[in-house]
């Protein structure tokens, strides 16, 4: 911290200046250690870093974690410590908020901290997932080992989520850009034009009917129409923060058609994936599944896994509890079982993870391919009733003026 001074020199000699320390006692002994008689001290006024004032805008990315998790993994198997390795990540790294972070680990190291201990206290950062996974690997060795595979684990990850954000934002995009041009219409356009059929004296056909009963109804009650919608949007906001709301809506999200499958194969494929790093690690089942359970987004997963953790305690296995739930798909248990049987979880659950995976990408490429031409149909429809009802009492004036 910077804090500022008004001192006098051996000479008697007044000077002024700033200085930074860790504490105010440490700077005033750092002052007389200097030959300087402090008379005031005080922090130095200043504005917070830009980071901390808009952290939404400099949050640390999943993907700087990763490069971080293999440039580790890298010089430890290259035979560096733990400490010099750390100091080349963060002399390398081009984001200022992650070399804080780092720096921060550095010092917690320094003062006697384990790696784990200091990496819990930026869990928000990397992950109670993470955090767990590097105790686990200081507890049994193989440190670069398990932080490849939290780096794997990671990407494969993010790149679902992509995948599944990229087919979602598509058809919010054409949408939102529909409600725009529509309201558009209605409010600037349509009026003047509804304005001018009227004085033509003749029927209008019946799109055009409609489009100006549209517009009547807009205008009339356009203020009832935008707080129904303002209150609907509040309504299921409100009530997806109450824990029966989240349920309910996480549950219609999984049962939803073709999006549906999409997120219940990346929750299965994130399972998966979990349980086999983690068992790879050796942690206790019980303690993995609560692991699991906090990774998940869903309230539906979360519950089932709530269960499952349950019937693990109560000495049923792992495949027991899972076949009572009809959350999980059958391959999943099947393959756990199998898993269990043979001692062989860890490459059982790869292998389902890896399958998964594979589904929900093919799910989700299918949804893009399916969405972008039924988007493209809709926006045509909705163009050519408007341009059907504009131009048709066109073609009557120009004929009645002929």
């Amino acid at each position: 911290m910077d804090y500022q001074y008004v001192a006098y020199t051996d000479d008697k000699k007044l000077m002024r200046g700033s200085i930074s320390g860790v504490s105010e006692a440490a700077v005033a002994q750092q002052l007389i250690m200097q030959g300087y008689q402090p008379i005031t001290l005080k922090p130095r006024a200043a504005l917070p870093p830009v980071e901390e004032m808009f952290p939404s805008f400099f949050k640390i990315k999943t993907k700087e974690v990763i490069m971080f998790s293999r440039q580790l993994a890298t010089l430890l198997e290259a035979g560096i410590s733990i400490v010099p390795a750390l100091q080349l990540i963060q002399e390398q790294s081009s984001n200022r908020m992650f070399r804080k972070v780092i720096g921060e680990i550095l010092s917690d190291l320094r003062q006697g901290s384990s790696f784990s201990e200091a990496l819990s206290k930026h869990e928000k950062v990397f992950g109670e997932l993470y955090c767990q996974l590097i105790a686990a690997g200081e507890r049994i060795g193989g440190l670069d080992s398990l932080l490849k595979r939290a780096a794997d684990y990671l990407e494969k990850d993010l790149i679902i989520k992509k995948k599944i954000k990229k087919a979602l934002t598509y058809p919010a995009i054409v949408l939102a850009v529909a409600v725009v041009v529509m309201a558009v219409l209605m409010v600037f356009v349509l009026p003047p034009m509804v304005k001018m059929f009227g004085s033509l004296g003749t029927k209008l056909p019946v799109t055009t009917r409609m489009l100006i009963g549209l517009n009547d109804l807009f205008g009339a009650y356009k203020l009832h129409l935008l707080g129904g919608i303002g209150l609907a949007i509040f309504g299921i906001a409100a009530y997806s923060k109450k824990p029966s709301g989240r349920y309910q809506i996480d549950r219609l999200l999984l049962h939803m058609p073709v999006v549906g499958k999409a997120r219940l194969m990346s929750e299965m494929a994130r399972f998966s994936r979990t349980l086999a790093l983690m068992v790879h690690a050796g942690l206790p089942l019980p303690e993995i599944i609560a692991m699991a359970r906090q990774t998940s987004g869903n309230t539906v997963i979360k519950k089932s896994l709530a269960d499952v953790r349950t019937g693990l305690l109560q000495g049923e296995g792992l495949s027991g509890p899972m076949s009572r739930d009809k959350t999980f798909p059958n391959l999943l248990v099947q393959m756990v079982m199998v898993g269990e049987e043979s001692g062989r979880l860890e490459s059982t659950l790869e292998t389902v993870a890896s399958s998964y995976e594979a589904e929900a990408d093919e799910t989700v490429s299918g949804m893009i391919s399916m969405i972008e031409p039924v988007m493209t149909i809709v926006l045509a429809l909705i163009v050519g009733f408007i341009a059907l009802s504009v131009i048709t009492p066109m073609y009557s004036m120009t004929g009645k003026f002929g």
